[in-house]
């Protein structure tokens, strides 16, 4: 069962190091959006997926020729922030979605929250387009972010919230998410914070009881690892730590990060799939995009 493996990204430098790749048929339609916190502290995980994302869908397309292959992009601030959302529609294009990328930059952010239920409207309306029983894509939605959503559900009370009552015009990522998950669509989330610890966990009791299949993709401490020793970071034994958010932990541990060491519950921790951080942020998304993909195929052609 997928939700119960452990998935690497490190050795997994293209997509042709998956096993039984060969044995998979070409799935008709392929449907992912990325969702990009594009607030002031964000800027090299935008750098990120603009110098891969074309690489890592090219990869993807080698593999399932077939197949019809779009990309969407939802690029998302704070409320009130000027140019509050930058929105693609999904595309067969991905030089089109990398041209929007490459003028992104990062800015804004009012609070330590930031409008992901604002962000998650706008992935609905794209993944709502042309749904229909009888189209049955895989879909996917890569949510890259260091800030929870608004409302004291999301995060602890210590984090700065302008509106901790949560989204001012009603909108609850909860449901968003649920609503996503019935549709079908897998969430890989990256976290490259503890902050959103939290969210994770509401984010993963809305995909309890559906088809569709929730990655956390740890990243939170990658950065400062890698820039004091890249090398000894990747082969240094990793620790598995339970999170008071409920999922494990595979990067370094860091006495600054909230840990909690008890037992991982087996109820909750079964549900995740697991992925460990890599080097640097350019492969660590291109591996997660490609992994994440292609997981989703893998599990609809079983």
């Amino acid at each position: 069962m997928i939700g119960e493996q452990d998935i690497n990204i490190d050795n997994i430098d293209n997509i042709d190091n998956i096993d039984n790749i060969d044995n998979i048929g070409n799935i008709g339609n392929i449907d992912i959006v990325i969702v990009m916190d594009c607030t002031g502290s964000m800027q090299n995980w935008i750098d990120a997926a603009k110098d891969t994302v074309l690489d890592a869908f090219s990869d993807i397309h080698k593999e399932y020729p077939k197949s019809s292959i779009r990309l969407g992009l939802v690029c998302y601030r704070d409320i009130g922030d000027e140019e509050r959302f930058i929105i693609s529609p999904l595309t067969e294009n991905i030089q089109a979605i990398q041209d929007v990328l490459k003028n992104v930059k990062a800015s804004g952010g009012n609070d330590e929250s930031e409008d992901v239920a604002g962000a998650l409207e706008k992935t609905i309306e794209l993944f709502r387009e042309g749904f229909s029983k009888d189209y049955n894509p895989v879909r996917n939605i890569l949510f890259v972010t260091d800030a929870p959503a608004h409302g004291l559900k999301y995060h602890p009370i210590t984090v700065g919230d302008r509106f901790p009552n949560g989204d001012p015009d009603g909108k609850d990522p909860y449901s968003q998410i649920r609503e996503l998950a019935f549709m079908g669509v897998d969430l890989t989330i990256f976290r490259v914070k503890s902050i959103i610890n939290t969210m994770v966990e509401e984010f993963h009791k809305a995909f309890i009881g559906t088809q569709s299949t929730f990655t956390v993709l740890d990243v939170a401490k990658q950065d400062l690892s890698s820039s004091s020793s890249s090398s000894s970071h990747l082969s240094s034994p990793l620790s598995c730590l339970s999170l008071m958010s409920g999922f494990i932990d595979l990067s370094t541990y860091d006495d600054s990060d909230d840990i909690d060491h008890r037992a991982p519950s087996t109820e909750r921790d079964t549900d995740y799939r697991f992925v460990k951080p890599s080097e640097t942020s350019e492969r660590t998304f291109r591996n997660a995009t490609c992994e994440s993909i292609i997981s989703s195929i893998q599990r609809r052609c079983i």
